[in-house]
């Protein structure tokens, strides 16, 4: 396996493990993939959050989304390796939209704010800041501050084709 996919690898770990810490992801909900080159490091589903390892994750083909490679088991009191549910949906985004990551978070705000609201909820004065490089070796900082609306979707049984038809 290539450097750049052991290291995204053990990034992917670090981001499960400092995204727990933060609130961001709940024990085993969530999970989050990385695009490197032609294929796509994702973290597997069951496994907590706070304790993957780069030996947790699966490789899969950025093209068809085939599982290049699979975690092998560990022992007791650990699960059995599983490919994250939300495979397609992740696949979906780096398809659809060119993706270079994708994070699925089930923060205890969000999940909170889902039970105080039916269909939709409005959140102001968000901040958003994002640094990048230019051509120059200065930081550049941008800060958001908007108005949010966000539809809520209960969580229901559904099946992946029609969700894949019906993302805009």
């Amino acid at each position: 396996m290539s450097d750049e996919i052991e290291q995204a690898k053990h990034l992917v770990a670090e981001l499960c493990a400092n995204l727990y810490t933060q609130g961001h992801v709940s024990g085993t909900g969530g999970g989050i993939s990385i695009k490197v080159g032609d294929s796509i490091v994702m973290a597997p589903s069951g496994v907590q959050k706070e304790r993957m390892e780069a030996c947790d994750m699966f490789v899969l083909d950025a093209r068809q989304g085939n599982i290049q490679h699979a975690p092998e088991a560990r022992p007791p009191p650990h699960k059995p390796p599983k490919l994250s549910e939300c495979a397609p949906l992740f696949m979906s985004a780096y398809d659809l939209r060119g993706a270079g990551a994708v994070l699925h978070g089930h923060s205890m705000n969000a999940v909170l704010a889902s039970l105080l609201f039916e269909e939709e909820f409005c959140i102001t004065h968000v901040e958003m800041i994002k640094t990048w490089l230019e051509t120059t070796n200065d930081q550049y900082m941008i800060m958001m501050e908007d108005d949010y609306d966000l539809s809520l979707i209960q969580y229901w049984n559904f099946d992946w084709t029609y969700l894949m038809n019906n993302i805009p």
